[in-house]
């Protein structure tokens, strides 16, 4: 059965038993084992998420119920009693969990999906606290991907404080420590990423994915008239994700977010990647709306992980630079870019590869080096050396939009430069202010991987929609 939305409801067996739900949707919750096997058997994927005791300590924190099941080192003789174990001390109703064999595709296609929901309340705790929680959450995960086997598709439900890594858990330490998952014998990934405050470490739900824990998420994220976190999208406050690794995931909005949020929509655009069983979520606290269709309300739109990556130095609303140095340069990944003009200018925005954040470039001819604002900066920018081919010549038509896409190499920082072309009023502008005769940026980040750009002398209105660029990044090779 085809499905493109899942439905995360908090008293799922009610609403199903109202015939709420389409039949071409996911439904995530608590159900009996028996009322799981009843939706199996006609075809449908149900996605688990079990009652947790989660709020005995302080943080959501599930560790203080595990530290001391986890013995010396894991065997084969002891590793499915130590897992068990620990699902039996985390799990409110540890008899309603996940068989392995309801895990498994039947001839109509039906089957049971691990769709575990974690909270993390971050506030006031110490940095021990804090890596305790995550330790908690992924000795819980291990554990189910050691009773349910590696066919299970094992998709958690994370809330946004955990998929975004906040608190900053310590994932070395936390993985080598003898007082928290050494036993586990789990890998880190390297520390390669740039993202300033990470400590080069690449988000929890990366290094979960490297060690085959989870085969993707289901993120939460219900901000409301937030420009930067918009329903469907990751905001740039997430700790990015490992570019070398296609984790499959899809983005959780709420009911209330959607019928709250008045900004850009409806309906948004809802990020996803990868193969799983939907492309978009939404939460319902309560009951679904008889009028309710989701179709109108997100649109799945395919950007793959490693834009989280990508984003990292867009930190300030000057900041517009593309990061594509966590791939090497012998690596290629595909690129959606959707442009839209309000403007009467006509204009075309191309990227450069430049040297730093500061925008210098390299001269092609000496191979010095020449930063904004010296001699010859935009007779180098804009040289074939520097030149981004696949991202020359983004323009639309004025009130109309246009979508292209490419393939980009790996290994390289590029930032973006913009030619008008009205009679007249001919200019090239930059995204540093020392490289334009007015000294203006006349490019503003208006999100993560999204930038506009002012294409009047001095900025003009500033409103930074003259050309509006929204850019997708997938299928790393």
């Amino acid at each position: 059965m085809a499905t493109t939305y899942a439905y995360f409801v908090d008293n799922l067996k009610a609403t199903l038993e109202a015939g709420a739900i389409p039949t071409d949707v996911v439904p995530i919750g608590e159900l009996s084992p028996g009322a799981r096997a009843d939706l199996i058997k006609d075809g449908r994927v149900v996605g688990m998420s079990c009652a947790l005791k989660d709020r005995q300590y302080k943080g959501r924190n599930l560790w203080p119920l595990i530290a001391s099941l986890l013995p010396t080192s894991i065997t084969d003789g002891n590793r499915q009693q130590v897992a068990q174990s620990i699902l039996s001390a985390v799990l409110t109703y540890p008899d309603e969990f996940l068989s392995r064999s309801e895990t498994l595709p039947n001839g109509q296609g039906g089957s049971s999906i691990w769709a575990q929901d974690f909270e993390f309340a971050p506030g006031g705790l110490s940095q021990e606290e804090v890596d305790q929680v995550y330790a908690g959450v992924i000795a819980v995960l291990w554990a189910g991907r050691q009773v349910l086997g590696d066919a299970a598709r094992i998709i958690p439900v994370p809330s946004s404080s955990l998929f975004k890594n906040l608190g900053n858990p310590d994932i070395a330490t936390l993985l080598s420590s003898s007082g928290l998952l050494a036993p586990l014998q789990l890998t880190n990934l390297p520390l390669t990423n740039t993202q300033k405050g990470a400590n080069g470490q690449w988000n929890v739900l990366s290094v979960m994915h490297h060690n085959g824990l989870i085969d993707g998420f289901l993120g939460q994220q219900y901000s409301i008239n937030n420009p930067d976190a918009l329903p469907g999208s990751i905001s740039t406050d997430t700790r990015a994700f490992d570019g070398q690794d296609n984790l499959p995931y899809a983005i959780l909005s709420s009911i209330q977010q959607l019928q709250s949020t008045t900004l850009e929509g409806p309906p948004w655009s809802s990020h996803y990647d990868g193969a799983m069983p939907f492309q978009a979520g939404v939460y319902f606290p309560d009951t679904i709306p008889a009028t309710f269709n989701p179709a109108k309300e997100l649109i799945p739109q395919q950007d793959g992980l490693i834009s989280s990556a990508i984003a990292t130095l867009q930190v300030t609303p000057d900041d517009v630079l593309l990061d594509l140095r966590s791939l090497d340069p012998l690596q290629r990944l595909t690129v959606n870019v959707g442009a839209s003009r309000e403007a009467d200018f006509q204009s075309r925005v191309g990227f450069y590869v430049v040297q730093d954040a500061e925008g210098t470039v390299v001269d092609p001819v000496s191979g010095a080096l020449i930063r904004p604002g010296d001699a010859g900066y935009q007779q180098a920018a804009l040289s074939p050396r520097n030149s981004v081919t696949p991202l020359q010549g983004l323009e639309a038509e004025d009130d109309g939009s246009s979508d292209r896409q490419g393939t980009l190499q790996g290994g390289a920082l590029i930032a973006p430069v913009v030619e008008v072309l009205e009679p007249g009023m001919e200019a090239i502008y930059f995204a540093f202010d020392a490289a334009n005769p007015d000294g203006f940026n006349h490019f503003r980040r208006l999100g993560s991987n999204r930038i506009g750009m002012e294409d009047l002398p001095g900025g003009g209105d500033q409103d930074f929609n003259d050309l509006t660029m929204t850019f997708s990044f997938f299928d790393v090779r």
